[in-house]
């Protein structure tokens, strides 16, 4: 037997062990070094992670508040402090920890920062939240929930047209902005992004459209029992449709027994009243004749609406500060061609990215050469919307119910005043932008 060999591998096995305990005692250490640091990172992380919820739950809380009324928005908009949102209160409802909320206008006329933190109770970790919201509707002169055809004959200026359904184009104009939560034909027919040009000057099935804005009818019912009005069928071709002699006189008209199907006909009829509010509950309405109307609100809740008078000439408007956004993909005397330093290429146009202070309607170059005024000033609203035949001008903001819309001619220059006035019990923002940002608590 050779000893010696053995006392070799005898040796040899001892090293190995020598040495694998060695490791092991350099090993383990770091091992378990290794996993309590990442126990701790995980704890921090999961202490971040819920920091940030908060702060998530600070802008959920903020859109609540914003859709909640017109009046909070536009609180909002001018930077006038509301308490519990000017990062004044930390709010735990929340288990875990806190946060706050506070706006401030800006950084556009018609946008409003929303800045939230979320702070982890335990560890104190601080997460920053800073998103942009638009309000469409304070941006548009024509709002559907149905589809829209926009022919060439119909043109809204200063303000965006919105469905939220689909827009279908007469022709390849790039003016005002369109957005769509659906197609915009025939620009964009597919949902499969990219779903918008600004060369082209739209946004289609666009996600910032979530459901159509609720108006507070309670309100406008309310307001026009107590407006007083002429009675339209005392004034020459007028009638007063189905409304009981209960509210004749006023500007409620409440359809009675019918049940649909009668006519509110204000022919020759001129109502200035910007405090006055037209409610009509089932029957139609039509604008006809010579007269105007400029009032707060014309609602036809549960039909349809037909404007042909001829209006009032001249008639100055104010020009929205802004207008000139909605020509930065084309404008009225370049259709596909953006706004310029040249003046007049859409009504108040007063050079590139400038407009003037006033317009008067009606210029034959943007109201048409048979226009002879302007017909409805304010905030309308019908359940489907019929103006086949006329021309005329009108100021303000449109928007139509589930109802539909048929147009043909008419002209409506956006009042961003008129918009910002609606009374909605929930209203609807669209985000621009959403980032985190480093600040600290509160």
């Amino acid at each position: 037997m050779n000893f010696q060999h053995l006392r070799s591998q005898k040796g040899q096995t001892l090293a190995v062990a020598v040495m694998l305990m060695l490791v092991a005692l350099i090993m383990v250490p770091l091992l378990v070094s290794y996993v309590q640091t990442e126990a701790k990172w995980t704890v921090k992380q999961g202490k971040s992670t819920s920091a940030y919820h908060l702060a998530e739950a600070g802008q959920d809380r903020a859109i609540w508040h914003l859709v909640l009324s017109s009046a909070n928005w536009s609180n909002a908009l001018s930077a006038t402090a509301q308490a519990g949102y000017n990062g004044d209160v930390q709010y735990t409802d929340l288990p875990g920890g806190a946060y706050t909320v506070k706006y401030s206008s800006g950084p556009a006329a018609d946008e409003v920062t929303v800045t939230t933190k979320g702070r982890d109770a335990m560890s104190g970790e601080i997460r920053t939240i800073q998103a942009i919201y638009s309000g469409t509707l304070l941006l548009s002169g024509f709002v559907a929930q149905g589809s829209v055809d926009y022919p060439t004959t119909f043109t809204v200026y200063w303000g965006q047209v919105t469905s939220y359904t689909s827009i279908t184009l007469g022709g390849s104009v790039y003016h005002p902005q369109k957005v769509s939560k659906g197609a915009i034909s025939p620009f964009d027919s597919s949902p499969t992004p990219p779903n918008a040009d600004s060369t082209k000057g739209y946004s289609a099935y666009d996600a910032g459209l979530t459901s159509p804005p609720i108006i507070d009818f309670a309100y406008y019912r309310e307001k026009a029992k107590a407006s007083i009005i002429t009675d339209p069928a005392l004034v020459g071709g007028g009638s007063h449709g189905s409304q009981t002699v209960t509210y004749r006189g006023t500007g409620y008209f409440d359809g009675g027994t019918k049940a649909g199907g009668a006519e509110v006909k204000f022919k020759n009829y001129t109502l200035n009243c910007t405090t006055c509010v037209i409610f009509i509950e089932l029957d139609k309405a039509k604008l006809d004749g010579s007269g105007y109307m400029h009032v707060e609100g014309l609602l036809v809740y549960s039909s349809n609406i037909h404007i042909h008078n001829t209006g009032a000439n001249p008639y100055v408007v104010s020009v929205p500060t802004d207008a000139w956004k909605q020509y930065t993909a084309g404008t009225v005397t370049t259709p596909t061609t953006p706004d310029a330093a040249a003046t007049n290429q859409y009504p108040g146009d007063g050079g590139y990215n400038t407009a003037q202070p006033t317009y008067s309607i009606p210029t034959v170059a943007f109201d048409g050469a048979t226009n002879t005024g302007m017909s409805f000033h304010g905030f309308l609203y019908a359940n489907s919307f019929d103006c086949n035949g006329g021309v005329n001008s009108n100021v303000g903001q449109f928007q139509i119910g589930p109802g539909g819309t048929s147009i043909s001619t008419m002209i409506i220059y956006f009042d961003p005043a008129v918009a910002g006035n609606v009374k909605y019990t929930k209203s609807s923002l669209r985000r621009v932008s959403w980032n985190e940002t480093l600040s600290s608590w509160p």
